[in-house]
């Protein structure tokens, strides 16, 4: 089953093949729960296959978020890369987007917008954002680099998402020529953002 151990890296075409195919049972192995994931995760990270690492420590049973930060602190780019060519390879695409899932969750996290924004992962990592709740710092990001109508169709989509919001800004508005957005933004304490509007 676990073939892959015996892989070195740089991992070739078949040797991609044959890790993904172990890391396929891996994920629906009925007892994987008693498998030491982190050592799996440490032998993928040498392959050079971060995802399948990640995929590893996101089915573990341990606490493993120093290693789960660890991996997310490489090149973010690459990393969402790699998910989309190992899912292609075949690769579990459940355990893939949850893997792309902690990726988007860091990217918002420490604000590196610019890892996605004009990708091909931008219109992903948005969805992500919007259904996650975790829309404020893109729309800061977006006015501060001059991307207001950006921003002004995200917040649409947001409040679309979560009708009470436009509620809340509703009651919240004190001048009915700052728009809600602007609005929005003074109510969760972003005046100096705002006032770039």
């Amino acid at each position: 089953m676990l073939m892959f151990m015996n892989a070195v890296a740089p991992v070739g075409e078949d040797q991609i093949d044959m890790c993904i195919h172990s890391f396929n049972l891996i994920s629906r192995c009925p007892v994987f729960h008693e498998l030491d994931m982190s050592s799996l995760s440490r032998h993928y990270m040498k392959l050079e296959l971060p995802v399948c690492a990640l995929g590893c420590l996101t089915m573990a049973h341990t606490n493993n978020k120093e290693s789960i930060k660890s991996i997310l602190s490489l090149d973010k780019a690459k990393l969402l890369e790699d998910v989309k060519f190992l899912v292609e390879q075949g690769l579990n695409s459940a355990i893939a987007a949850k893997v792309e899932r902690l990726i988007y969750d860091e990217i918002g996290a420490s604000e590196d917008f610019p890892v996605v924004i004009s990708t091909k992962f931008e219109k992903k990592f948005v969805e992500h954002m919007l259904q996650t709740d975790q829309v404020d710092g893109l729309l800061k990001f977006a006015i501060v680099n001059h991307r207001l109508k950006h921003a002004e169709i995200l917040f649409d989509l947001y409040c679309k998402r979560y009708p009470e919001v436009m509620n809340t800004v509703m009651d919240y508005i004190e001048d009915e020529a700052d728009g809600y957005l602007k609005a929005y933004l003074k109510m969760r304490g972003f005046e100096d953002i705002a006032e770039r509007i």
